[in-house]
């Protein structure tokens, strides 16, 4: 989990990629900085899913009381209460 990006460590890689509109080849430069990032993104997303998901809110005695005052229990009831 302790995946980050190293602000020093700038390896890249060079891909050559075809303009169709005057047909020349340019040059495109991806970071690895730039990859780690989206990762450490999308592993934030999952976490906050996780614990939205799994709350207290979300349980089966937290549902039935929701079903008793005319409630659906869901995340949007979680992030209410």
């Amino acid at each position: 989990m302790i995946v980050i990006p190293l602000p020093w460590y700038e390896h890249y890689w060079v891909m050559e990629a075809i303009n169709l509109n005057s047909y020349e080849k340019q040059n495109i430069m991806y970071y690895l900085c730039d990859f780690i990032q989206v990762f450490m993104l999308l592993r934030l997303l999952f976490v906050v899913r996780t614990v939205i998901n799994y709350s207290v809110y979300t349980d089966a005695y937290s549902k039935k009381l929701a079903k008793s005052y005319g409630f659906t229990s869901g995340v949007r009831f979680a992030l209410k209460v």
